[in-house]
């Protein structure tokens, strides 16, 4: 297992490079002059080119793209802010935990909402209630995000004055961008669900289990739903890496002071710096939200749990 693990970092390296080279060069051939943002359109065009000189600007793209790389690897810099002057990583670790817990909730949600409808919809196939299943997963997946929150504060913050507008300090603020974002989810995760499950339940060992006298509730509970959980738990997976990166309109819909919305002010502002920092940050928690899913393989899966000891005990044999 220890070997699978270290495997599985060793393979993360070539993917966070390829994601810092991408988003380094897009913000590279951007428009922009970082000078001018820096100091405002005021400035001589002495001191801004001062400054260019003094931040390596002038030097040839791999240059700074090494020299970057460096700062990361060596330091954790991801460099300064353009906008304040404050180091990117110090900005992201304070608006992180905010956007995770979002994604949390909205995970939370999502699971609530399409695991039990998954099973029902695929133990009461054909019936008006997997009908109204599937619909109701079709809307949740077409319907953009920005749109439903929109919606829903109409609805439940100006119509009904239920729910704060916008926000993030407390329960009753978390209430709709959660829903927002993780109706979405639950729609992938139903479809899912009752997919794996309708092939589940039709397998042999599904029906010697009844034919044994197995209550229905322990069938389902106990033994189907184990076996459907795989491409359940990926899609889980997957979700919790898109919620961390696909709040970010949710995010300034509902102002709330996230990462997602901390990116987007950058992009406006042609902060490149943050820009960069907080794709990169996102796909670093991505990579390790795929590696707990594969372990999480092995802990749901017996015969996947095996063959690990197998490779274990058969490397301690040759030795």
């Amino acid at each position: 297992m220890y070997r699978f693990i270290l495997k599985r970092l060793v393979m993360m390296v070539p993917v966070l490079l390829g994601v810092t080279f991408l988003i380094f060069t897009i913000m590279y051939i951007t428009p922009g002059d970082p000078a001018a943002i820096i100091l405002g359109d005021s400035a001589t065009e002495e001191s801004k080119a001062q400054l260019r000189e003094d931040l390596g600007l002038n030097d040839p793209f791999l240059v700074q793209f090494g020299r970057y790389v460096m700062n990361i690897v060596t330091k954790g810099d991801f460099g300064t802010s353009y906008s304040n002057g404050r180091s990117v990583s110090t900005e992201i670790l304070e608006r992180f935990p905010t956007t995770a817990l979002l994604a949390v909730l909205s995970i939370c949600v999502a699971l609530c909402i399409g695991i039990p409808m998954g099973i029902l919809a695929a133990t009461k196939q054909n019936s008006i209630f997997d009908h109204l299943a599937t619909t109701v997963s079709l809307l949740g997946i077409s319907i953009p995000n920005f749109w439903l929150g929109l919606m829903l504060i109409i609805l439940f913050a100006v119509t009904l004055g239920w729910l704060p507008p916008s926000g993030f300090y407390g329960p009753a603020y978390w209430i709709m961008p959660a829903l927002t974002v993780g109706s979405g989810a639950a729609a992938n995760i139903m479809r899912t669900t009752r997919s794996t499950m309708l092939e589940v339940i039709r397998q042999d060992y599904i029906r010697c289990i009844r034919a044994k006298g197995q209550t229905e509730g322990k069938t389902i509970w106990g033994h189907a739903l184990r076996n459907a959980l795989i491409p359940v738990v990926t899609v889980v997976g997957i979700q919790c890496g898109v919620l961390l990166g696909g709040t970010v309109l949710v995010e300034t819909v509902f102002a709330v002071p996230g990462l997602g919305k901390l990116m987007v002010d950058s992009i406006k502002a042609k902060n490149f710096p943050m820009v960069q920092g907080g794709v990169l940050f996102i796909a670093l928690v991505f990579s390790f939200i795929n590696l707990l899913v594969d372990l999480l393989y092995a802990y749901i899966d017996p015969r996947i749990r095996s063959q690990y000891q197998r490779k274990k005990k058969k490397t301690a044999e040759k030795a």
